[in-house]
């Protein structure tokens, strides 16, 4: 839950602040393909199919150099992809410049023992249990 929040707060905050003001940005879900996608549109300038992949890289933003428009140190996408993955997921975009961006993050269902307990839970807090 807590990687899927940070996620979804990195794509509205680069949705708002990419958008003009009062500008209409859009959050769909949908279950498809045997897992979840969440899409974040916004209707800002869009990013050059050339630049698409390096968004994704850490600390690279477009817009660089002490004269940037946006405040940001250009992890936010990069640091969502990697919890996306994590989670066996992916996060991709569309866009065309000038048109806004939809970014979507999809992830699959999870493979989850309904039958786990609490006792069960720590599986995914150590690599390896301990002995006493």
């Amino acid at each position: 839950a807590q990687k899927l929040q940070i996620i979804l707060m990195n794509l509205l905050s680069n949705a708002i602040e990419f958008s003009p003001d009062g500008s209409k940005i859009e959050v769909f879900a949908e279950l498809r393909d045997g897992g979840l996608s969440l899409k974040v549109k916004d209707t800002g300038v869009g990013i050059e199919p050339v630049n698409q992949s390096r968004v994704f890289d850490r600390f690279h933003q477009l817009d660089a150099g002490s004269t940037k428009s946006h405040p940001g140190h250009g992890l936010g996408l990069s640091i969502s992809k990697s919890l996306a993955e994590l989670m066996e997921g992916k996060v991709s975009l569309e866009s065309a410049s000038g048109e806004g961006c939809t970014v979507e993050l999809f992830l699959p269902e999870p493979n989850v023992d309904v039958n786990m307990t609490a006792q069960d839970s720590n599986v995914f807090l150590f690599d390896e249990p301990e002995e006493f």
